[in-house]
């Protein structure tokens, strides 16, 4: 006798669609986090190290500080490129010249004479030197 009933009831409940899982909305600091990876999504995926060696002492170069406090240790295309960097003697003088090192570079983008580097700390305490 329970037989049926229990088969009818597990049939019903099969037969229901599954209720959408309610998502909470994202958080200011998570949509924070999701933006700036998309920052640099437009960027070259490959900096060769001898795009950045190639770089002319003359070179426009212009640092981006983005996303300071947020962790992106897998963003970027300057992975691997910090001796590179680091051995370049405009881009070494105009990261020294705003207070930032070779490992605070997360990004390139090289057009000709013109270079864009993204730089970025995990950590929000310290200040730019702006001037």
């Amino acid at each position: 006798m329970l037989k049926p009933l229990i088969a009818a009831a597990l049939a019903a409940t099969l037969a229901l669609p599954a209720l959408p899982a309610v998502a909470a909305a994202p958080t200011a600091e998570q949509l924070f986090e999701r933006s700036c990876a998309n920052v640099l999504n437009l960027l070259p995926r490959i900096v060769r190290k001898s795009q950045v060696a190639a770089i002319p002492d003359d070179a426009t170069i212009t640092l981006h500080p983005i996303c300071f406090g947020v962790p992106m240790s897998d963003s970027g295309n300057a992975s691997g490129l910090g001796r590179a960097i680091a051995a370049n003697t405009a881009l070494s003088r105009e990261l020294r010249r705003w207070g930032f090192s070779p490992d605070d570079v997360i990004a390139l983008a090289i057009n000709g004479n013109s270079v864009q580097v993204y730089v970025h700390r995990d950590y929000a305490g310290q200040e730019i030197n702006r001037y």
